[in-house]
């Protein structure tokens, strides 16, 4: 897990990290989107493609310390871990511990002991207003952003190459003398890379693909390692210790809590 010294007590309330979505239009910041149309041919897409995707499709785990923020809301520190397995575990410091797998989750509220249950992408739609899935999580934090990375097709836009997999559609350009993924949309999420080191993602947005003008999630990424032995078969990082007193609460009264409504 990333190093707990590198955290430290968030103020402002267990759900700041949210702070934004009831006042997205105040908060607002732009994801780019993909081309329309049928583009052009792109023979050599196949080659391009295999390039941009050949660090992150191999990834099986990865562990990192994100700042995250929705729009220009301040930002908070969470640590992440997460399998192509379906694993996955947040950690908010003071506010709140996530953990389980993509169809059992759970998430503790620290500060009043309240648990929710439900499948790991509910949770995190309800939290940062996007919806995705422990796989799709690791496939955008490696820069992949397709789960499956086999081509299906592809097409030309100017300098750019738009491919299409069977869960994704990603749009890569050269970069630095290399190809690189520049932007997709993950299961009705639009992701859009702002910022890379070296091969990795450090800076992404993400936002619903069907929002005209909904919450943006701003991600920066710290301290990234992938394909660590001691995660992968570690079941016991995505597993949750509750307290002896937790109290339910369901994915609906953790909405309202976000959005400011109490609960």
């Amino acid at each position: 897990m990333p190093a707990a010294a590198r955290r430290r007590p968030l103020r402002g309330g267990p759900l700041l990290l949210a702070g934004c979505l009831a006042v997205a239009s105040a908060c607002a910041v732009h994801v780019r989107r993909l081309p329309d149309g049928p583009g052009a041919p792109a023979p050599d897409a196949a080659a391009a493609w295999r390039e941009a995707t050949a660090e992150c499709r191999d990834v099986h785990n990865a562990t990192a310390l994100l700042r995250v923020a929705v729009g220009r809301s301040p930002s908070v520190a969470v640590g992440i871990n997460v399998s192509a397995a379906g694993g996955l575990r947040l950690d908010g410091a003071q506010m709140f511990l996530l953990a389980g797998t993509a169809d059992h989750a759970e998430l503790l509220l620290p500060s009043d002991r309240r648990l929710v249950v439900a499948p790991a992408a509910d949770i995190v739609n309800a939290l940062v207003g996007v919806k995705l899935a422990p796989a799709q999580l690791l496939a955008v934090l490696t820069g992949c952003v397709a789960v499956s990375p086999v081509m299906l097709d592809a097409a030309r836009f100017d300098g750019r190459i738009l491919v299409r997999t069977a869960d994704s559609r990603v749009l890569i350009a050269r970069s630095d003398g290399r190809w690189q993924v520049l932007a997709g949309d993950a299961a009705g999420v639009d992701i859009d890379y702002r910022r890379f080191d070296g091969y990795w993602p450090g800076e992404w947005r993400a936002t619903p693909a069907d929002a005209l003008a909904g919450p943006v999630l701003v991600v920066s990424v710290d301290s990234l390692t992938v394909n660590d032995p001691k995660i992968e078969h570690n079941p016991q990082v995505y597993q949750l210790v509750r307290p002896p007193d937790t109290r339910p609460m369901t994915i609906e009264e953790l909405r309202v809590r976000v959005r400011g409504g109490g609960a």
